[in-house]
């Protein structure tokens, strides 16, 4: 499961939106707590239906400033226990994923009244059995190396925190990225950063999850960093994809001349002249076929505009002529699917790209190998150590292992009748 923590000082903001849903796009997040959202009750709702979350939990601004929301997708299971304009507290429960709680903090912004936001942490914290994360904003700093700046940062304020986080039995989860999550954006000597965002966690959370780690993402709006929590990151490494010819690349004018070129111009061996051809159609593909689902949105945009013109033979003719490109990428796409797939039904059946999609999508799923069990019965799930699994299987599969093995072929000659060895050693032709 993944926690994405975020002050996105409002939502109002076209930017600020894109931003978000990018992130959701591209990290996926289980849960999502956004702070300084500047926005009412409904307001987050049409959020919540515009980002495809399927659940929301929101705590309405107060004037023009303030406001709290949390959303979740499906698979997982949340019951909202308390909230107020600093805090939203739930309980959560994913798929295979033990039940933990888990509160987003708002730190009061004005330092005088920080210290009721400690307070209501510590209330929070009587109230807690079992594994607890918080996360967010705190608007404060534990050390003084969490600063950077020309004034010195008030040490009883750094001191109140740390004393609230013990006293909630609370510590700092490690993280990866910019160590600053907050910067005024100024330039030259009048430039501050801290470090104010943070995700803790008490001492059944930790056991429960030993492996959790916050990323500290970039921000292209805001002026604080999301912090992004994998609470059993997957030690699963993506390797490279190995090149494969694609047969459509036989249906686009210019890859013989491609394929050609490349094998006469090394002089190497079979095995450079195919590293060579390989660089090459990597390149010609790039730079002349390109992505075909981009090119069939571009023609759809084109076929669109034509179709809104007063008709006219040259307007036809665009048409057709559109039309007829389509049909090719078309064509070509279906022939990638297909290959991928490894499925030959469509020369029996139906044509249907979507059918092949979807099936090549499933084999990948059903061929990545994420855990295994080694010969001493321990689960292996990180890549190296399943590579060693297979490794050392095959290695003693094909081992010679010593003449014990040469019994084995004694007994089963000595099954053998007097007519099976006469009839066994007749020569044939």
């Amino acid at each position: 499961m993944t926690i994405l923590c975020w002050n996105v000082q409002g939502l109002g903001n076209p930017r600020t939106f894109r931003a978000l849903r990018f992130l959701l796009r591209d990290k996926k997040p289980r849960i999502i707590f956004l702070s300084k959202t500047k926005k009412l009750v409904r307001q987050m709702e049409c959020v919540q239906r515009q980002l495809g979350m399927m659940g929301c939990f929101s705590v309405g601004r107060e004037g023009r400033a303030g406001g709290l929301a949390f959303l979740w997708q499906h698979g997982v299971e949340v019951s909202i226990l308390s909230s107020s304009p600093g805090h939203i507290d739930a309980i959560l429960k994913g798929v295979d994923m033990e039940t933990f709680r888990f509160t987003g903090f708002y730190g009061n912004p004005e330092m005088r009244l920080r210290r009721h936001s400690w307070d209501l942490l510590r209330r929070i914290a009587g109230t807690v059995q079992g594994p607890w994360l918080v996360g967010g904003d705190f608007n404060e700093i534990l050390e003084a190396h969490e600063y950077f700046g020309r004034r010195f940062r008030p040490m009883s304020q750094m001191r109140a925190f740390r004393e609230a986080l013990e006293e909630c039995g609370l510590t700092t989860i490690r993280f990866q990225g910019y160590k600053f999550t907050w910067s005024n954006l100024w330039q030259g000597d009048g430039n501050v950063k801290l470090r104010l965002d943070r995700m803790v966690a008490n001492g059944d959370f930790v056991r429960t999850f030993p492996k959790v780690t916050t990323h500290h993402l970039n921000s292209m709006v805001s002026d604080h960093l999301p912090l992004l929590s994998y609470l059993r990151p997957s030690t699963w490494a993506r390797k490279h994809k190995r090149f494969l010819f694609k047969e459509m690349w036989t249906t686009v004018e210019g890859c013989q001349d491609v394929i050609t070129h490349a094998w006469e111009f090394e002089t190497g061996t079979v095995v450079e002249k195919l590293k060579a051809c390989q660089g090459s159609l990597r390149t010609w593909n790039n730079d002349h076929v390109g992505r075909i689902p981009t090119k069939l949105r571009s023609l759809q945009r084109k076929l669109d505009d034509t179709q809104r013109r007063r008709f006219s033979p040259l307007v036809e003719f665009q048409q057709r002529d559109i039309c007829r490109e389509m049909d090719v990428l078309l064509e070509r796409e279906e022939m990638l699917w297909r290959q991928r797939s490894r499925v030959s039904w469509m020369k029996y059946g139906d044509k249907n790209t979507r059918f092949f999609h979807e099936h090549a999508k499933v084999r990948g799923r059903r061929n990545l190998i994420t855990t295994i069990v080694d010969y001493q019965g321990i689960w292996r799930t990180s890549t190296e150590s399943i590579g060693n699994v297979f490794c050392d299987y095959f290695q003693g599969l094909f081992a010679f292992n010593g003449l014990h093995e040469a019994g084995a072929v004694t007994r089963w000659s000595s099954r053998y009748s007097l007519h099976l060895k006469i009839c066994a050693s007749i020569k044939f032709s």
